[in-house]
């Protein structure tokens, strides 16, 4: 993905709608971080096993590609199975994969 900085997960992105995934790229001119196309997961669905959240999609902004890097995140996400959510620290969670345990990711929450 040229230009690729990083990805960015923003929770409640429209309000009360949905959270927002997206890749962020520098601008042609690189002197600015732009998004050129992003996902629009729902608001996660927790199930009744403590710490369980599964993420579907609601729609995209701009033309999201349908292979690739991004597009293998944004499948990750919404596997069927969700994820569970392991606390680490008093801002700080693990994200895990339902599925088999071999995808997570930490997140931290400024505090």
């Amino acid at each position: 993905m040229p230009n690729y900085v990083f990805l960015m997960y923003w929770p409640d992105y429209a309000a009360g709608v949905n959270d927002l995934l997206a890749p962020i790229f520098v601008n042609a001119a690189g002197n600015a971080l732009e998004i050129q196309y992003a996902a629009a997961p729902s608001k996660p669905d927790f199930t009744s096993v403590p710490g369980r959240a599964i993420f579907t999609l609601l729609g995209y902004y701009g033309t999201y590609p349908s292979s690739g890097p991004a597009a293998l995140t944004k499948n990750q996400l919404l596997i069927p199975q969700g994820y569970y959510f392991l606390q680490t620290g008093p801002a700080s969670f693990d994200m895990i994969s339902a599925l088999d345990a071999k995808a997570w990711i930490s997140w931290q929450f400024p505090g």
